[in-house]
């Protein structure tokens, strides 16, 4: 790691058997280095839990990956962030959101370009879809922040958690 943070930029891929002084000396480099966690990758494996919360908690920036298809059936970051959601209940859902967007640029270094809707970056939401506007983004937005669903009596389905915030700039 020590040679790692001697580089002007520097992804540390996995990071699954760190030591808590590794994490928090992560945290302290966290302006040149970050932990990029492959979810799937991890759980295919068998290893330990994974300790994002304490990474998190430390300060430490991490991205999420997704590794090779050797390991992850589709190579899908939403997926990623899907199962970080359901596997890490600790972690808050913007929290998730954020591994998956800013702070994967911020690692990469292009995240004045690229990682948040802002006026200025360019939104690489969907490459598949020509006729994206702000209401599939919200809408898709939504579903994925619906972590948790509550059967009510009438067998329909209700929020059981508060959507973060997101915003658009004009």
């Amino acid at each position: 790691l020590e040679a790692l943070a001697k580089a002007h930029r520097s992804l540390v891929i996995h990071g699954n058997y760190l030591i808590p002084s590794e994490i928090e000396w992560m945290a302290q480099h966290r302006d040149r280095m970050s932990i990029v966690y492959c979810p799937r990758t991890h759980a295919y494996f068998g290893h330990d839990q994974y300790p994002l919360a304490e990474m998190l908690a430390a300060g430490v920036r991490v991205a999420i990956g997704t590794d090779s298809r050797a390991s992850n059936p589709d190579l899908s970051i939403l997926n990623e962030l899907r199962f970080v959601a359901r596997t890490h209940p600790d972690v808050a859902l913007d929290e998730v959101l954020r591994m998956g967007t800013i702070s994967a640029a911020a690692g990469l270094g292009v995240d004045e370009r690229r990682g948040s809707l802002t006026v200025g970056k360019r939104a690489d939401l969907d490459r598949k879809s020509t006729r994206l506007n702000s209401s599939h983004v919200v809408i898709s937005y939504a579903v994925f922040c619906l972590k948790k669903k509550k059967k009510t009596h009438h067998n329909t389905t209700t929020l059981s958690h508060t959507l973060p915030p997101l915003s658009f700039h004009a």
